[in-house]
């Protein structure tokens, strides 16, 4: 029974390290804005088959409508891990300035993964994001007097500055020392909760299953 629990956790933290989210971007910085970029991180080492399709939204939070649509696309850098960071850049004033402003992450079917904004919460009007609700701020922000080559980096648990360089296409600068590798690890999807649900049901009748046989049998040789 305890081999079985133990099992059971096991696959629960493999599939809970398996996620997709918006990792690290830059927006704003001191005179004209350079070097603009969105950075997904994919935990690995096994991915979704169309990882490439996937898209990031770019929202204006003024009014919630879409400003600009891209796909992953094969620009990605891996880690120890297998890990991967996909990078999208963008020219100047690719990123609108915020007050707020937002992105999304959609898979290849178009269903949302994460909704965040900057400088500010709103909701959308259009696109994937229509009825998730108000955006997630992340509670920190780049302005006008920002150093080249900062950015905004997840943590694993939190979001955080970066005055430079930026670690696009790698592991962020500023990676909780407990989660190094796997700076998304919290961030499952409802598909990847239900196998884990799915897993956890099977695996819960399989053990009534095997104690009733067994009290069966030791009923019998009584």
């Amino acid at each position: 029974m305890k081999k079985l629990v133990l099992l059971a956790l096991c696959f629960s933290f493999a599939f809970a390290s398996y996620g997709q989210i918006i990792n690290e971007f830059h927006y704003d910085n001191a005179g004209g804005d350079v070097g603009e970029f969105v950075e997904v991180y994919v935990a690995g080492p096994v991915f979704p088959a169309n990882i490439s399709d996937y898209e990031v939204v770019r929202y204006n939070g003024s009014n919630g409508s879409v400003y600009g649509t891209n796909t992953l696309g094969n620009n990605f850098g891996t880690d120890a891990c297998n890990n991967r960071y996909y990078v999208i850049e963008y020219p100047a004033n690719g990123l609108q300035n915020g007050s707020p402003d937002g992105l999304a992450l959609v898979d290849d079917g178009g269903t949302l993964i994460q909704f965040i904004s900057y400088e500010g919460s709103f909701m959308a009007t259009a696109g994937p994001a229509v009825g998730a609700g108000m955006s997630t701020d992340v509670g920190v922000s780049e302005t006008g007097g920002s150093p080249v080559g900062g950015s905004i980096e997840w943590t694993g648990v939190s979001w955080a500055i970066n005055l430079g360089p930026d670690t696009r296409g790698a592991e962020n600068a500023n990676v909780d020392p407990g989660s190094a590798c796997v700076p998304g690890a919290a961030v499952p999807t409802l598909g990847e909760w239900g196998l884990i649900i799915l897993f956890l049901l099977i695996l819960n009748i399989g053990t009534v299953f095997f104690i009733r046989r067994r009290n069966i049998l030791a009923g019998q040789t009584a």
